[in-house]
């Protein structure tokens, strides 16, 4: 796979209740891709990282794929 262009590190929505926030995912996933960016980082360096259990980065990670449907590269965050 070659990487070249705008390639986002998304932050994670949270709902106030401290759950994952899926829908606003959803929404953050297809506007990255109608703005044109080439991939998207899940779960990057963007802060919330270590806030994520494993199940809930898991969750997040499956959640993009399933939406990116192939259009672009889904990066999974290590930082």
């Amino acid at each position: 796979m070659h990487l070249s262009g705008s390639i986002t590190a998304l932050a994670t929505p949270f709902m106030a209740s401290g759950a994952l926030d899926s829908d606003a995912w959803d929404r953050l996933l297809e506007a990255q891709i109608a703005a044109g960016t080439q991939a998207v980082v899940v779960a990057g360096s963007t802060g919330e990282a270590n806030a994520l259990d494993e199940a809930e980065y898991d969750a997040l990670l499956r959640r993009a794929v399933a939406v990116v449907a192939g259009r672009i590269p889904v990066l999974a965050g290590t930082g």
